[in-house]
């Protein structure tokens, strides 16, 4: 199929706007986090097939008391409290732990990225140490 030039062509587009459509659901759901005041950020989408977000969860404690250290203790709580799958930017060679994490839209439809938002919501404001867990 990939060197079947005029079906490509055809492809493309469709698939083009599919991940345009996630990526904005991702982008839209991270900046409602963002503005509702949770410690979050979000990059606009450029073009890619992934955004870059931040979460800036470092210092803070889980439910389970674990303390949130470094950007892979950050992944894991994500992981298993939301079931957001993200990637550190350190694994593509970034030096520290800033909280900064790569999101893939992929393999993922708009309707389950409107259903991670409240979870992860949810993760986040479980988190102490923070004002996000006292201002409610």
């Amino acid at each position: 199929m990939l060197d079947n030039t005029e079906a490509m062509d055809r492809y493309m587009p469709a698939m083009r706007a599919r991940v345009g459509e996630r990526l904005e659901a991702v982008y839209r759901g991270m900046s409602a986090l963002r503005d509702e005041g949770l410690p979050v950020d979000v990059v606009q989408p450029q073009g890619a097939m992934y955004t870059s977000a931040r979460f800036a969860l470092h210092g803070m404690q889980t439910p389970d008391g674990a303390t949130l250290h470094t950007d892979e203790d950050v992944r894991s709580y994500l992981l298993a409290s939301a079931g957001l799958g993200a990637i550190p930017f350190n694994a593509f060679g970034t030096k520290g732990d800033r909280g900064w994490f790569r999101i893939s839209v992929g393999v993922i439809s708009v309707e389950a990225i409107d259903a991670l938002i409240p979870r992860l919501r949810s993760a986040i404001e479980a988190l102490e140490g923070s004002a996000v867990a006292t201002r409610t």
